[in-house]
């Protein structure tokens, strides 16, 4: 995520007063969420790990949202992968608005922000020296003496005064602060001790994890520090599943199952779905091959080198699992997708002899250039994580092996390929630790009905467009 588009973008979603009449109708679902949201005023939700940000940045996140829409962002930023060592705080302050439920995403509500104060907080002496470097590099002279640190020094400042701006600071540029998050928003409900909790993905509230209550109970000039975990050794043999319904860009939902055999064979399932809560399937993909570490220079997004590896794609199998993919399919006019004519509802084609399938944007063979780590959690359960794909085309440009970690993947007992949405935890029986699904229970999804089959060409070509945009995220 670009901090630079985030900045742009604020200024782009400004609310002002005028505007506000358009939100005052709102419908039952969307005071719904507001109210939910509103819930978040005492505890707000949190991070509940050392998350890595493309680049990479290591941080940790503690949001409060109060019940008149003003909210207040900590982001803390770290110089080590397990959050031990912080650099800098950035602590944001303004307004949100909710919006109309997402049409790219379902079980999302748009939203509207304002930024009208953001401080920096350095945590040494040489991360200040280097924080004030940044700061006038995009405001020349602004920083003249030597900032502190565990001081707080504004580096944006937005305010209006009768619809007129009065003061328009922003000097934030490559401080690591991307608020433009905050523009699509989602609530989750888990259940943790027969207590129904809210929280957003990958924040949660405080009383739920370790991590949670140690980032609560840290303050802007005095973040939490994570004890730092041990390098463990690669332990890939096994297999690995989804702990919950994944997202993924351009409002696609999907769940993974990972199984390494001995050597250096490998194979994936990607159940691809219409809805946040993985019950409408929508196509699945099957792929297998080899794979090897990977030579990266240390230099290189260190310490990511010591992670690289490399996925060679040797076998895809497709199988669309509704009715509608399945006609488009069948009258895609290109000779690059299987056998024409031949496809159906739930049964697989092996697209290796053609290339894999440019309908849906795969192909294959492929060297999928990934970086790759195994770890522990806090309740003894052993996970996976691949790279997370970056999602803007400037950090797209600067290289194609992801500089930032994905969602977890879970460790099995068992893997039944014929029910892989069922694969049982070999960490902890209890159901809340293990590795089921667990769907988005209340989450607000778009209205779906399967569309009447047309064999329209305008119909068939804007399939596949879409297709091909939301597959490009096939891997990851």
């Amino acid at each position: 995520m670009s901090e630079e588009g985030g900045m742009e973008r604020r200024k782009k979603s400004r609310i002002i007063p005028a505007d506000v009449k358009r939100y005052q109708n709102v419908g039952a679902e969307r005071l719904k969420t507001r109210s939910r949201v509103a819930q978040w005023k005492r505890a707000g939700p949190i991070t509940q790990r050392c998350e890595t940000r493309p680049g990479p940045r290591y941080v940790l996140r503690s949001y409060t949202f109060q019940r008149d829409g003003s909210f207040h962002l900590s982001l803390h930023t770290y110089h080590d992968p397990s959050c031990a060592r912080p650099a800098h705080t950035l602590a944001a302050r303004g307004n949100l608005t909710l919006g109309r439920p997402s049409w790219v995403t379902p079980g999302a509500t748009e939203a509207e922000y304002i930024l009208t104060r953001v401080e920096l907080i350095a945590h040494t002496h040489r991360d200040a020296a280097l924080v004030t470097t940044a700061v006038n590099t995009t405001c020349p002279g602004k920083v003249t003496k030597p900032w502190k640190p565990h001081k707080p020094y504004t580096v944006l400042a937005y305010t209006e005064t009768a619809n007129e701006v009065t003061l328009d600071e922003d000097c934030s540029k490559g401080l690591g602060g991307a608020w433009n998050e905050l523009q699509l928003l989602r609530l989750e409900v888990t259940e943790t001790n027969n207590k129904n909790k809210k929280s957003t993905t990958r924040l949660r509230e405080a009383d739920e994890c370790g991590v949670c209550g140690a980032v609560g109970r840290s303050s802007d000039r005095s973040p939490a520090h994570l004890h730092s975990g041990p390098a463990l050794p690669l332990l890939l043999v096994g297999a690995w599943a989804s702990q919950r319904c994944e997202t993924r860009p351009y409002g696609m939902f999907l769940t993974r199952h990972l199984l390494f055999r001995g050597g250096d064979e490998w194979s994936m399932k990607l159940s691809y779905y219409h809805d946040p809560e993985c019950s409408r399937p929508s196509f699945t993909l099957q792929a297998s091959g080899t794979h090897a570490p990977a030579t990266m220079l240390p230099h290189h997004h260190a310490p990511l080198h010591l992670h690289a590896h490399d996925f060679n794609v040797t076998r895809l199998v497709l199988t669309p699992e509704d009715s509608y993919l399945t006609s488009a399919l069948n009258f895609y006019n290109e000779k690059d997708c299987g056998s024409r004519g031949k496809w159906m509802v739930r049964k697989g084609q092996d697209v290796t002899s053609t290339g894999g399938c440019s309908a849906v944007g795969v192909r294959v063979p492929v060297v999928e250039r990934e970086i790759i780590l195994t770890g522990v959690d806090e309740n003894g359960g052993v996970w996976l994580r691949l790279g997370q794909t970056p999602t803007t085309t400037r950090l797209l440009s600067i290289t194609n092996r992801p500089t930032s970690w994905g969602p977890p993947l879970r460790a099995c007992s068992q893997y039944h390929p014929t029910n892989p949405t069922t694969p049982n935890a070999n960490h902890n029986n209890n159901n809340n630790n293990n590795n089921a699904l667990r769907p988005m229970v209340g989450a607000r999804t778009a209205s779906y009905s399967p569309p009447m089959a047309s064999h329209s060409s305008t119909t068939i070509v804007l399939v596949m467009a879409w297709f091909v945009v939301v597959v490009g995220f096939w891997w990851k």
